[in-house]
């Protein structure tokens, strides 16, 4: 029953003439034209040189830089990212840019965590090659843990896959924010 689909529900007539209606927390679908597509955070070169996700909740699109150009919209507003540029913007919120930035990532299993194996696998990763949005060198935190950073972040992908990029304390706080604005609707 397709006319009844939202981005959290799924509505299906069975054979035996029932109704079985399939509920999620957190979206798993999103319209495009006449049609719902599976949400997908892959980021892709768009044509008129923006970069953004394949089919995500909200339209985020990251400018080149361009002169004149606003460096993030969501929904065509003109996000308030402070202190980011425009590779920072896309890889706080999406993971490592489509410009060529390398980082080790490491396969999460779960979204609402990141466990002990793999916490040991981010710290390694960060220790060796820094934060991977900004570079520091430290992490910001006493213990000089790295945070496990979900990408993309599962609060924008429910379901995964995750990969968990070392993050330090401060573009872990700055990623936090703009996730929550997008979630949020404060960018429509």
């Amino acid at each position: 029953m397709p006319e009844e689909t939202t981005e959290y529900a799924e509505v299906f007539a069975n054979p035996d003439g029932t109704v079985t209606r399939r509920e999620s927390f957190d979206p798993q679908r999103v319209r495009r034209g006449d049609a719902w597509v599976p949400i997908d955070l892959t980021m892709v070169a768009r044509p008129d040189g923006t970069i953004g996700p394949k089919a995500a909740i909200v339209d985020v699109r990251v400018a080149d830089g361009g002169e004149g150009e606003l460096p993030a919209t969501a929904r065509n507003t003109p996000i308030l990212v402070h202190n980011a540029n425009q590779d920072d913007i896309c890889d706080l919120t999406l993971g490592p840019s489509l410009r060529g930035q390398r980082a080790d990532g490491v396969a999460a299993e779960r979204g609402d965590k990141v466990l002990p194996h793999e916490q040991k696998m981010v710290n390694e990763s960060g220790d060796r090659n820094g934060c991977f949005t900004c570079k520091a060198g430290q992490s910001g935190y006493r213990d000089g843990h790295w945070t496990g950073d979900h990408n993309p972040p599962n609060r924008l992908a429910p379901n995964g896959p995750w990969t968990l990029y070392p993050h330090c304390k401060d573009c872990s706080r700055r990623q936090g924010g703009i996730v929550n604005g997008l979630r949020q609707d404060w960018y429509k």
